[in-house]
């Protein structure tokens, strides 16, 4: 319930948002896709501003909700009125491909919505996706944070998470994840409709559903299918504006894109690279022989840079470098060294694609080959290198422009990435609109009067995809279901599933502890309600390894007083630890601390001062 009336008032809001800046779509799934979009930017942003003027409260919390309340209950009629039509849409879905497809994707819809229930033990959403707004929540305010590598990267989830952490709890929080994630599908939908039909709209967002990603990931606080959100929505923004020359497509998809901007550091992909390809579509659509528009582009550059300038603005200003930590050789930056940059780029190069034209060529093996593929994408390139000679043939020999300018929008993506060395699951947004890609092509040949082989054979790898991902085959395949009915219960859930969570329990309910407590071996801090630092070697900068004594200056320059340390990870040499790094972390708590306990193989000390 919370869920819904969350995704009515961000949603609302925007639309009235829109409204103001004449950039509001027709009512229906659109506006839907982009009074959302811009109410989130527009969510975040004000939590952002009201968080750094010191009011991360509750009372706080509350007046922004009802704020965005009011707000959107001046485009309530418009937003019921789009609910319907969007409810419409699907269910005037015709054709036996298309229903099918749907009525097996539903479960997996389902299965994931489920998910919002199970206590979150996600490692990169407890260490800081969810910890973050946990720490300002405990601060009162929006604080800096220099310990922490990913702590001045733009928020715009975190904030959305933390506003929910804040007036409920964390399930509110994986209910707003969710809210992204019925977004996304809902945009690629769309998209795959525009360009081709309701059946590859339906075999599009069937497909993405049926990512490794978007099951891990759509509601346990991870960003990327936010991010995946923000970027299709831009695109789809851009893609209808180039059909109807409509400003309030782009100023909406200005938004979207600013929005990705403020997800990751990534997103600026489509503020960046959209405004040109708005150039590039348009001589693609209406040729040489009229003039491009070259000030819509510009509008559309302006807009969203401005709404996403904020976030990097916070990062100048906390640390004099608007995208720390990276860029370290341009900006430099606090509580940063040439030595962790140098690091930090050797680390996505190894678990990345790297850099250069052979890598680039090779891209298509080495998303399958990558040790950081972790299943991301896994089957689904079946699917999609299946369809990319359809796609070709499409765009060069029938000349198909929208099919042209999606293949060269999914072509430039992958070249930032590769450019950029990222890892191989940030890889989603492109691959999200390399499905809508192949959704059309899948769609044309299922449109063919003959070739019967084809389309079995492409049915027959649509169906696979459905059947490999189809939930409820394993056991924690119930999880979300079982603690939604009260059978699992939540401490029970986390003490079985988090090697810290017991130790963390003792410690938060000790009110012998002051001070802070820094990490060893562990970076994992959401559920310790004290204070703590990382001392992870590869993550911070204030505690560092070159011998004992300089590390325990660091850490009492820094107010440390107790040191956890989790023996069960980061137990071989790599990802920055060294056997320095275990010899000074060992000498530490064994010769100049004493524990205070043990609790499945985490362990708290107090240093002797």
């Amino acid at each position: 319930m919370l869920t819904a009336v969350l995704f009515l008032i961000i949603t609302g809001a925007g639309a009235l948002f829109l409204r103001a800046i004449k950039s509001e779509p027709e009512k229906g799934a659109d506006f839907i896709i982009f009074s959302f979009a811009s109410g989130a930017v527009l969510f975040s942003l004000v939590i952002l501003t009201v968080g750094r003027a010191g009011f991360y409260t509750l009372p706080a919390m509350l007046v922004i909700g009802a704020v965005f309340a009011v707000c959107a209950g001046f485009s309530a009629g418009r937003f019921f009125e789009s609910i319907k039509e969007t409810v419409k849409s699907f269910s005037g879905v015709k054709g036996f491909i298309a229903i099918g497809v749907l009525l097996l994707a539903l479960p997996r819809f389902i299965s994931v919505f489920f998910n919002i229930f199970v206590p979150n033990t996600s490692w990169d959403t407890m260490a800081y996706h969810y910890a973050i707004p946990s720490i300002y929540q405990q601060a009162g305010q929006i604080t800096y944070i220099p310990y922490m590598f990913h702590s001045n990267w733009p928020q715009n989830l975190e904030l959305i998470f933390g506003w929910s952490m804040t007036v409920f709890n964390d399930t509110l929080a994986g209910g707003a994840a969710f809210i992204f994630a019925a977004m996304l599908l809902l945009t690629v939908f769309r998209f795959g409709q525009k360009v081709s039909s309701a059946r590859a709209g339906i075999i599009a967002a069937s497909i993405v559903c049926a990512f490794a990603v978007f099951k891990r990931e759509a509601v346990n606080g991870y960003v990327d299918t936010g991010l995946a959100f923000y970027e299709t929505a831009a695109a789809y923004g851009v893609f209808l504006y180039m059909h109807s020359k409509n400003r309030a497509h782009l100023g909406a998809a200005a938004f979207a894109a600013a929005g990705a901007a403020s997800v990751k550091i990534l997103g600026l992909f489509s503020a960046a690279f959209l405004p040109f390809f708005i150039l590039l579509a348009d001589y693609i659509y209406n040729g040489k022989e009229k003039k491009l528009r070259i000030m819509d582009a510009v509008f559309f550059g302006i807009i969203a840079c401005l709404a996403a300038a904020p976030w990097y603005i916070k990062s100048f200003v906390d640390t004099g470098n608007p995208v720390w930590p990276f860029a370290y050789g341009i900006f430099g930056g606090n509580n940063w060294t040439k030595e962790l940059s140098d690091f930090r780029s050797a680390y996505y190069g190894e678990h990345g694609s790297g850099r250069g034209i052979l890598n680039l060529l090779s891209l298509p093996l080495s998303v399958i080959t990558s040790k950081n593929m972790d299943g991301y994408a896994g089957n689904n390139f079946i699917f999609l290198y299946l369809m990319l000679p359809f796609s070709l043939y499409m765009a060069f020999v029938k000349k198909h422009k929208d099919t042209l300018l999606l293949l060269l929008l999914t072509a430039c993506f992958l070249v930032f990435w590769v450019a950029s060395s990222q890892f191989v699951r940030f890889l989603f947004p492109g691959l999200v609109i390399f499905t809508v890609l192949s959704a059309a092509a899948a769609d044309y040949i299922f449109s063919m009067d003959k070739k019967v082989f084809l389309k079995i054979l492409t049915g027959g790898c649509v169906l696979y995809l459905l059947l490999y991902s189809y939930p409820f085959k394993y056991e924690g395949d119930f999880a979300g279901v079982k603690t939604f009915a009260g059978i699992i219960d939540r401490e029970k859930y986390l003490e079985g599933n988090m090697d810290n969570y017991k130790l963390f329990k003792k410690i938060n309910a000790d009110n012998d502890i002051t001070g802070k407590i820094v990490f060893f071996r562990e970076i994992r801090g959401y559920y310790l309600k004290k204070d703590y630092i990382w001392g992870d070697p590869s993550n911070q900068a204030l505690i560092g390894y070159n011998n004992t004594s300089d590390t325990l200056k660091d850490l009492r320059d820094n107010g440390v007083n107790y040191v956890v340390m989790n023996s069960n990870i980061y137990s071989k040499i790599g990802d920055g630890y060294t056997e320095t790094v275990f010899e000074i972390m060992n000498e530490i708590t064994g010769k100049h601390s004493e524990l205070k306990y043990c609790e499945k193989g985490v362990c708290l000390y107090k240093l002797i001062r």
